[in-house]
């Protein structure tokens, strides 16, 4: 019985705290300013209304979009390889693979000039042979 208590007690000590804070500060709108709220006469609360959110909470909207932007800049350039987060640098057909799991790169990561010239000799060939990737050719004999 005694384990509960105690898991339960710094929630209850933060509450705690909370109220003592609010009673000191008063009702004066230490939460109220931040979420747009104005206190005051009429002419007070007509000129705080937009300034009162806009240097409380909204001006968090824009570290929230750019922050979100490069977070979605990020995720759009990984590796489609699943648990990957290396920049998917290297097109292999739709996907963007990293120099890691790119078939035709070397274990090496360089890639040289004879690199280059092989694969783009294999790819001459395997263009030029209408049936090499598994077709019947009856589109080069149509």
């Amino acid at each position: 019985m005694r384990a509960p208590v105690r898991a339960v007690m710094p929630f209850v000590a933060a509450a705690v705290l909370a109220l003592l804070v609010y009673a000191i500060v008063g009702a004066s709108g230490w939460l109220a300013h931040p979420l747009g709220s104005c206190t005051g006469s009429a002419a007070l609360v007509v000129r705080c209304k937009g300034y009162n959110f806009w240097s409380g909470i909204g001006s968090d909207l824009g570290e929230i979009t750019l922050l979100t932007a490069v977070l979605a800049t990020y995720w759009h350039h990984t590796c489609n390889v699943g648990r990957c987060w290396r920049l998917g640098r290297f097109a292999h057909g739709p996907l963007k693979l990293c120099a890691h799991h790119h078939p035709q790169l070397p274990d090496s990561g360089g890639i040289g000039r004879e690199h280059i010239e092989a694969i783009t000799r294999r790819l001459e060939a395997h263009e030029s042979d209408p049936g090499a990737h598994g077709g019947s050719g009856l589109a080069a004999k149509g």
